[in-house]
């Protein structure tokens, strides 16, 4: 009876942070998306990021986080040759690296 009991604490316990980093997922990848829609690429990274790890096998995760990254390379490579422009060649190196 004694392992019973351990074995369904053991159970609800897996099954508790398994739908408890599933939520979190979930959250973090509402977050990404909320953050895509403000144009704000690195808060979408971040949050994507954090997403796909929670749920690795989150196709849709992983799409969007891609997405996410080639947007956020975009915004800042045009920052970075604005900058170049205006000869504000150190804050344009930031943006240009940041793009890679």
């Amino acid at each position: 009876m004694n392992s019973r009991l351990t074995t369904g604490c053991v159970l609800a316990l897996l099954l508790a942070l398994l739908l408890g980093g599933c939520a979190s997922g979930k959250l973090s990848y509402s977050n990404g998306v909320e953050a895509m829609r403000d144009r704000n690429y690195d808060l979408a990274v971040a949050q994507l990021t954090k997403a796909q790890k929670a749920e690795p096998s989150n196709s849709e995760f992983r799409a969007r986080l891609a997405a996410a990254r080639s947007l956020a390379a975009w915004e800042h490579l045009e920052k970075g040759r604005l900058l170049r422009t205006e000869k504000k060649y150190i804050e344009a190196t930031g943006e240009l690296q940041l793009a890679v």
